[in-house]
């Protein structure tokens, strides 16, 4: 009986918070559309899992012919927690700050090589050095969003 308990709270829990995803679907799918996918998924397969258990226990699976095996049962239901908790946490993990940063470290790297790239494909066609200047510190402004007159005072400077 406890245990009967114990799982209709988690279905109901698990279920609540799909609700809860699929109401602040938008917002979230801003932050990452791959994390909403990998939650709303995780939490899916736990709610279908522990409804399962609940299903069990009850003795629903008695007359299915593979369910009613204990190890084939208890093999998919072990399974089928893994993969769910694995997405739930994968989806979670983006929300925190060090992934936050970690993708923005990311992609200011993928900027910055970017950068590099269309210099060097600059100065394979181009042999005059001031128009190579030029076109270099104009992508430099774009790619690192600076202020012209930022670039400008640097340059006097040097």
């Amino acid at each position: 009986m406890e245990m009967t308990f114990a799982d209709s709270i988690l279905v109901l829990l698990f279920l609540s918070s799909m609700v809860a995803i699929s109401k602040y679907r938008d917002l979230l799918r801003g932050v990452d559309k791959t994390s909403y996918k990998h939650m709303s998924t995780g939490l899916t397969i736990l709610a279908l899992t522990f409804l399962a258990r609940l299903y069990n226990s009850q003795g629903v699976f008695n007359e299915v012919p593979f369910l009613s095996e204990p190890l084939f049962y208890q093999l998919t239901s072990w399974i089928a927690l893994i993969a769910g908790m694995v997405l739930l946490v994968s989806g979670v993990t983006v929300w925190l700050p060090l992934s936050r940063a970690h993708r923005l470290y990311n992609q200011e790297r993928i900027e910055r090589l970017n950068l590099v790239k269309s210099i060097a494909r600059l100065t394979k066609l181009e042999a005059r050095t001031p128009v190579i200047m030029e076109k270099a510190l104009e992508l430099i402004i774009e790619a690192c969003r600076l202020r012209k007159g930022t670039v400008y005072a640097y340059l006097n400077k040097a």
